[in-house]
């Protein structure tokens, strides 16, 4: 298996870190608190463990160009889109497939962390029908994990990547003739709601349903899965309106248009799907951070869908459109027309069940920032957390697409949209609030990089591979936790379980 070690003292901050993936690295730092080693005279106060995934970037076989073998394959737009990408289009379900599989076989092994993480870019280009897969295969996931003993309250956990939301790039496939047409993106709330108990706000379908409809929360491949978040964690949501609508997702009679105004509400800034789970103990918060940039263009076209709730919120009631324009589908395809439909014919369309669409005017870039909204955030977080009587100080973790350090020496110059903006910056604070671990994808490589600040304070930028390329990595992480003469030390590893093939038998194994 592919290890690394970490080894912290928070407080006074020794550090020792050893990476085996393809060299060995030692970084020291002399203090006077002891370090948690194997010799440390100790007392362990407890244990997390979290599993790590990234990039999935599924792909629905159905929108595939499948008649490989047709003299025009590689005339048509679906090989065309992938001339200059690595990634495993076609066989991107049968890899989710595998490691869902995997993972489920480690929690039967008691090997699974309690957390599963996945910090974005789960789709190839924000196509909604791949998002509603995901979702539902994810929550396959954790309602299989909680039928098994000791997992009752697992939780997986995600965020979105660049290619997640607003994604002017998202287009299907015919899967006859490789022919492209549009495909439908999704607004961050929307985001939030087809992945609903997964780190954001559920709910009972019949509710989602009433606002959007049945059909946009299923799929070709998969009806709706219901699963809710864990009653073992602690919800808090940076947007005002989440966390409105995590308030309302605890009681038991939910007014579905209010849902659908507080859902509106959210808006469209950065870093406005950022969430924070801490178990009850407050000994562990995951912040799951949203990264992702956006701008207003005129240029592309990006279709997202737009509920009856929204349109009569957008326009007069319902009864003028104004400057809106909407837009209708192409007979019972998903294909979705350019031409401005009438009102009269959008009104058709919301009585007779037909999904209308509206041109969100945001594209998305590839690179990625936090904003002093989100450090407010997570640090009024982190500080309620420390005043709650006999709290002691938390092991605190966030996730993100972007990387938070470069991984190798020229990558905030020569490909500064793989790591966050302020990078420096970013970790810096980190730092200074107690962030000690972060993970991060978006290169579609496995590495660990390392920054320590001026008081000899380290993060590590914890970098998990792709589903869809070499390997399909999932990264195991654990941490113990320690007292030491009355300070908190830690003791982490981690751990890569690699896919040696697509096979039936033992398609996933440890690396030796």
């Amino acid at each position: 298996m592919k290890r690394s070690t970490i080894k912290t003292a928070s407080t006074a901050l020794a550090v020792v870190l050893a990476i085996t993936l393809v060299f060995t690295a030692i970084f020291a730092i002399n203090t006077n608190v002891a370090l948690a080693d194997d010799t440390m005279q100790g007392i362990k106060i407890g244990k997390h463990t979290v599993a790590h995934t990234s990039d999935v970037h599924y792909f629905p076989w159905e929108y595939c160009y499948q008649d490989v073998t047709n003299p025009d394959y590689k005339k048509s737009d679906f090989y065309h889109s992938q001339t200059t990408s690595t990634k495993l289009v076609n066989e991107s379900g049968n890899i989710l497939y595998k490691n869902i599989m995997h993972m489920i076989q480690l929690a039967e092994e008691g090997k699974m962390p309690m957390y599963l993480i996945s910090s974005g870019d789960l789709t190839k280009q924000g196509e909604r029908v791949a998002h509603i897969d995901v979702a539902n295969a994810f929550r396959y996931l954790q309602n299989q994990i909680r039928q098994i003993d000791g997992y009752e309250n697992f939780q997986v956990l995600v965020t979105i990547g660049n290619h997640d939301v607003y994604n002017w790039e998202g287009e299907l496939y015919d899967k006859n003739t490789g022919e492209a047409f549009t495909g439908e993106s999704v607004t961050l709330a929307q985001f939030a709601m087809i992945y609903n108990g997964l780190g954001y706000p559920s709910f009972d379908f019949d509710i989602l349903a009433q606002i959007y409809g049945e059909d946009y929360f299923e799929s070709v491949y998969s009806e709706y899965i219901p699963s809710t978040l864990s009653s073992a964690l602690e919800f808090s949501y940076m947007n005002p309106s989440f966390q409105q609508v995590y308030e309302m997702s605890k009681t038991n009679d939910v007014n579905v248009e209010e849902l659908a105004l507080a859902y509106l509400s959210v808006g469209d800034g950065i870093g406005q799907l950022t969430y924070a789970a801490s178990t009850l103990d407050q000994s562990f918060a995951i912040y799951a951070t949203d990264t992702t940039v956006r701008f207003e263009s005129d240029e592309d076209f990006v279709p997202v869908q737009v509920s009856e709730f929204e349109f009569n919120h957008l326009t007069a009631n319902g009864t003028e459109m104004g400057d809106n324009k909407f837009y209708l589908g192409v007979d019972d395809s998903l294909a979705i027309s350019t031409t401005p439909a009438t009102l009269s014919e959008i009104l058709g369309a919301f009585a007779n069940g037909k999904p209308v669409y509206r041109d969100c005017g945001l594209k998305h870039i590839t690179g990625g920032m936090l904003t002093d909204e989100t450090f407010d955030f997570i640090e009024d977080h982190i500080t309620s957390l420390n005043a709650k009587d006999g709290a002691e100080e938390p092991t605190a973790i966030a996730f993100f697409h972007q990387n938070l350090i470069p991984h190798f020496e020229i990558e905030d110059d020569w490909l500064s949209n793989y790591t966050v903006f302020n990078w420096e910056y970013t970790a810096k604070r980190f730092a200074e609030l107690g962030i000690r671990y972060s993970f991060t994808g978006h290169q579609h490589c496995s590495d660990i990089a390392v920054y320590t600040d001026a008081m000899g304070r380290t993060v590590y930028d914890m970098e998990t591979g792709s589903f869809v390329s070499l390997d399909s990595p999932i990264r195991v992480f654990e941490v113990e936790r320690y007292s030491v003469d009355g300070a908190l030390a830690e003791k982490a590893d981690s751990s890569l379980y690699l896919m040696d093939s697509f096979g039936e038998a033992n398609p996933l194994k440890a690396t030796p």
